[in-house]
């Protein structure tokens, strides 16, 4: 695996372990507001729906540090936007 590359964003081991987050983050030249964060994430919303044989998955765009914390954790966010056929 190439570690510049972001994983998925179902691999959150960086944003488990804040002393680690808080090292990451450090790393790229900034520390997080631990308060400010968790409600910016706390905004941070998705939703899917089926219609005509597809499934649509959107979420809310990002706000505050948490794009800046995912990238320094290495987590690919996933698209605002997916489509999918149904099952």
């Amino acid at each position: 695996m190439n570690p510049s590359r972001p994983r998925d964003c179902g691999t959150n081991r960086g944003l488990r372990d804040p002393r680690r987050l808080n090292r990451l983050c450090g790393a790229r030249g900034f520390q997080p507001g631990w308060q400010k964060l968790l409600n910016d994430l706390d905004r941070l919303q998705q939703a899917t729906i089926e219609k005509g044989g597809k499934v649509i998955t959107t979420r809310t765009h990002v706000t505050g540090q948490v794009g800046n914390v995912f990238k320094a954790a290495g987590i690919a966010l996933p698209h605002n936007i997916s489509e999918h056929p149904a099952d």
